[in-house]
């Protein structure tokens, strides 16, 4: 996997500034964004297939539009568990007022707390699990190119099992990069936000900066895992 490819693709692109700058715009206007995640899936493509140039040109709006809806609804679709693991634990804080006896109420508060650091916890993992496997569907969709293939949960274990190396690494770096930005973000504006009128000009100045930089990532994580796939494996 060649990581610094990864990290300078972009800059090598003629074009790169008005190509990012208009994802700056799709990735931050409501509905439109599903654009930009559209987008960065023609990334991991053209990576797969060894373009010289992986940054798409922007001149089929529609379909970066779709392919971006379909990978989100996916995505929506399996969070949909994780929705229900996370408001069930708040229900079992609910049951002392089941009982007017403060026994009973003590024993259903202990008992509530313990289900609700369980399912809080499974809730936890599948939060993290569900991280770890979206950029496999992801990829499985750039393969075939359909909605259904979100969802051919073998196909999909099998791009992480038989690219495990390739993909902890994508995975993990593009982790590190968005956590890497929010850090770095999140810093100065604790040094600067505190200056009266000054530190908040500064920082609104600063904010185009941080976003452009988060997309930025985006591209730079597309890139690593369009490196997943061998062209074999892809088609």
């Amino acid at each position: 996997m060649d990581i610094q490819k990864s990290f300078n693709y972009v800059f090598e692109d003629e074009s790169w500034i008005s190509k990012l700058g208009i994802g700056a715009v799709t990735a931050i206007v409501p509905i439109l964004n599903f654009a930009w995640a559209g987008y960065t899936l023609g990334i991991i493509r053209n990576v797969i297939e060894r373009q010289l140039r992986p940054l798409p040109s922007w001149d089929d709006l529609g379909k970066y539009f779709m392919d971006g809806l379909c990978v989100w609804l996916a995505g929506a679709l399996y969070a949909l568990p994780g929705m229900v693991l996370f408001f069930i634990p708040f229900l079992f804080l609910l049951l002392p007022a089941l009982s007017n006896n403060s026994d009973v109420q003590g024993v259903l508060l202990a008992v509530g707390g313990v289900l609700f650091f369980v399912l809080l916890m499974l809730w936890l993992l599948y939060i993290l699990l569900l991280s770890f496997l979206l950029p496999a569907v992801r990829l499985n969709y750039v393969r075939y190119n359909t909605f259904t293939a979100c969802f051919k949960i073998k196909e999909i274990i099998q791009i992480v099992t038989a690219n495990i190396g390739r993909y902890l690494t994508a995975w993990g770096i593009s982790i590190g990069g968005y956590l890497l930005v929010s850090i770095a973000f999140s810093i100065v504006s604790a040094v600067f936000g505190w200056i009266p009128c000054i530190g908040w000009l500064f920082l609104l100045l600063l904010a185009p900066i941080g976003w452009l930089a988060m997309v930025w990532v985006a591209a730079f994580s597309a890139h690593l895992f369009g490196q997943v796939l061998e062209p074999e494996q892809a088609y």
